[in-house]
């Protein structure tokens, strides 16, 4: 949808970078402490799947067409990632 917040990151901060990070860098969680807290809670998902594990590493096939993440934190925060 239109109005939903995105966030352009190089490919370098998301390929073969954790998930915490990325979180801390679109600004979806403030600390690297927190997203790793949210990740255990079940409370984040990548491309509408889950991710329970709080070193899990992006890689490549996950991009959306090569170049899009959808990120999903808590109950309302969601970000499209574009990957430049």
């Amino acid at each position: 949808s239109g109005d939903m917040p995105n966030f352009d990151l190089p490919r370098s901060a998301v390929v073969d970078a954790k998930l915490i990070d990325v979180l801390v860098a679109t600004g979806l969680q403030p600390s690297k402490g927190e997203a790793r807290r949210l990740i255990r809670n079940g409370g984040v998902s990548l491309n509408n799947e889950k991710i329970s594990d709080e070193n899990y590493s992006i890689t490549s096939d996950r991009l959306i067409e090569g170049r899009l993440l959808l990120l999903a934190a808590g109950k309302k925060n969601k970000m499209l990632v574009r990957v430049k």
